[in-house]
């Protein structure tokens, strides 16, 4: 094992696959989060979201997911409260809950505590919303800071493009990446490879000029800078993969990963994807 433990489920990337974040307030109003705020809970930076008028925080899915484990940093006065899921909430307030985690478990930073202090979570299968309460919550309450929110979850039923194994016909397990680059010690100056697939999941619509692609999110973005991909030929930043019908899997790529000699020795767990421009 590496300096930090292997993931052993997938992180969600709820700030880009059509999840909406929803916050409650006393009054139980409930307000839709902007993309910037979804994008701070999700990155690696201790930036911060205000949820001093809020009792509780969290995602609505689009689909059905088995969630395992969750991450919550906060600065300030939070007192944490208890972590619920439901099969079947539209806006975080509606719907079936049910206490998975009391209290839940916080930290004070972001780095380096998203990749050692994941929380495990019991009996959070088949659900579409997942949200933390803070208690003692009171009008005028001052300095409750959210500074990030991370789930780790596989959804009930894969659709649409995913990252494939490279010779079995399976989903790249969560950890893949992380053993292929020196179980996630990347040294400076160093060269690692990784092999994968994409597979288009989707029933009966095809995945039209698919883009392979690295995001990196704040608080590690120059780690993105450190991914490269192959096709068998040159390794580029980005590699066009052209359309996959459904259920094709694509032929093999590999990323190598290959930090600068003076690359910052610290955290960062940049993504690759798979965009398709079209569907058709």
């Amino acid at each position: 094992m590496g300096l930090y433990p292997a993931p052993t489920d997938y992180r969600v990337l709820y700030n880009r696959d059509g999840c909406d974040g929803f916050l409650i307030d006393g009054s139980n109003v409930v307000t839709q989060m902007t993309g910037p705020q979804l994008a701070t809970f999700n990155d690696e930076s201790d930036s911060a979201v205000n949820i001093d008028s809020y009792w509780a925080v969290g995602i609505v899915f689009p689909f059905l997911v088995d969630l395992s484990r969750y991450f919550v940093a906060y600065a300030g006065s939070i007192t944490p409260g208890i972590l619920e899921t439901s099969p079947d909430t539209t806006n975080l307030l509606d719907g079936t809950w049910t206490t998975r985690v009391n209290p839940w478990v916080g930290s004070p930073n972001v780095k380096p505590h998203y990749r050692s202090a994941t929380q495990a979570v019991a009996g959070g299968t088949g659900i579409n919303g997942v949200r933390i309460r803070k208690n003692l919550y009171a009008a005028g309450q001052t300095n409750h800071n959210l500074l990030g929110l991370h789930l780790y979850a596989a959804a009930a039923t894969l659709t649409d493009l995913q990252l494939w194994h490279p010779t079995l016909d399976q989903r790249l397990a969560p950890d893949a990446f992380y053993q292929g680059n020196n179980q996630g010690d990347a040294a400076q100056g160093g060269s690692y490879d990784s092999t994968f697939r994409v597979k288009n999941l989707h029933g009966t619509q095809t995945a039209n000029s698919i883009v392979v692609q690295t995001e990196a999110r704040a608080g590690s973005t120059a780690k993105g800078t450190y991914l490269t991909y192959s096709q068998g030929g040159a390794f580029a930043g980005s590699q066009n993969i052209g359309n996959l019908a459904p259920g094709a899997i694509s032929t093999v790529l590999t990323l190598r990963v290959t930090p600068p000699t003076d690359a910052e020795v610290s955290l960062g767990s940049p993504s690759v994807l798979a965009i398709p421009n079209s569907w058709t």
